[in-house]
């Protein structure tokens, strides 16, 4: 039977606690980026699309779902969600996602302007007196989006789409 050195079993232990850490560590990262991710309450994956028109829809049917979540009623007090940054306009927000074309590899950019229109009383409710409607009173209102998507493909072509969105 052999006998092991000294040597050999440190060896052995160190490589154990080598790979325990870098588990941990792991483990570590995968935890932050994933409470970044629900910080930013936002990801654009970048996905791909056969025309520079189905990059546009796609684009838009992500934020119309980012709109339902409610991401974007940070706009009714003029900010916009984390990474986002503010157009010209104080109640709209630019964002920039990134696609791909079957054809091509190169990545292109939809630009999407999303601002807050205003708010629609749902129907069967009173019109309010026409002084501003104080904020406890906004519960029951459906804001208005307007949502304007800029797909810019290769040889600079763009398709555009404007959408008026009730949530």
């Amino acid at each position: 039977m052999k006998k092991y050195s000294k040597k050999i079993k440190q060896k052995a232990s160190a490589l154990f606690v080598a790979i325990i850490f870098s588990f941990l560590s792991l483990v570590l990262i995968g935890g932050l980026l994933m409470s970044w991710y629900r910080y930013t309450q936002m990801l654009f994956p970048i996905k791909v699309y056969s025309s520079i028109n189905e990059a546009a829809v796609g684009s838009m049917e992500l934020i119309t779902s980012y709109i339902d979540q409610g991401t974007f009623n940070v706009l009714e007090i003029g900010e916009c969600p984390l990474g986002n940054k503010i157009s010209n306009n104080p109640v709209c927000c630019r964002i920039n996602i990134k696609y791909r074309l079957l054809e091509s590899g190169e990545t292109f950019n939809d630009i999407i302007e999303i601002c807050l229109l205003g708010y629609q009383i749902p129907p069967g409710e009173g019109l309010p007196g026409v002084s501003s409607i104080p904020q406890s009173g906004k519960l029951g209102l459906n804001f208005v989006y307007g949502l304007n998507s800029t797909a810019i493909g290769p040889q600079n072509t763009k398709a555009i789409i404007e959408a008026v969105y009730l949530r």
